[in-house]
């Protein structure tokens, strides 16, 4: 009955600490406040050290943020594709595991982390910035395959870049 009980405590804390998603303003722009802007054109760009390496570059394209962030930005009623509002997406660091390695080790691989930086421009200023860091560590054959990582990291991401752009974050 004691291990099932440890297992069982394993189990939920494994379940709450694997995944998480903050999304930050940076300092500078902390007075932000959302004020109806539509955006109509989404940019993703990746950091040096991401467009390097083939496989991060490759994943990046996968993830899909730009379609992802779109679908958001619509359903709030933020997105017109005839607006000339910008937002662009710069990838800044990327951890993606392997199949194998997330499926047969899952938590105990540590984490898929993706981070970028959001910039949300006015013609050519820039009305706010913030960072989105996003931590994916579940595993095994219904948290692990590729395509249910990928798909939650690239919706996760987009639902905390819509709570900033339209001022809904929860303050830290």
């Amino acid at each position: 009955m004691k291990l099932f009980n440890l297992s069982l405590v394993a189990v939920v804390a494994g379940l709450v600490t694997g995944c998480s998603s903050t999304a930050v303003l940076k300092p500078e722009y902390a007075g932000y406040k959302y004020n109806n802007e539509k955006y109509g054109k989404i940019q993703v760009t990746k950091a040096e050290q991401v467009e390097k390496n083939q496989r991060k570059s490759a994943r990046v394209e996968e993830l899909k943020l730009a379609d992802k962030l779109m679908a958001e930005l619509k359903a709030a009623k933020i997105y017109d594709a005839s607006a000339a509002d910008t937002i662009t997406v710069d990838v800044t660091h990327l951890r993606f595991r392997g199949a194998f390695t997330a499926i047969f080790w899952g938590v105990m691989a540590g984490p898929d982390k993706l981070q970028a930086t959001v910039t949300l421009k006015k013609g050519a200023s820039v009305v706010a910035s913030f960072d989105v860091s996003i931590s994916y560590a579940l595993g095994g054959t219904a948290g692990g395959p590729t395509q249910t990582r990928l798909d939650w990291i690239g919706k996760k991401f987009a639902e905390e870049a819509v709570k900033v752009i339209a001022s809904k974050q929860t303050t830290k």
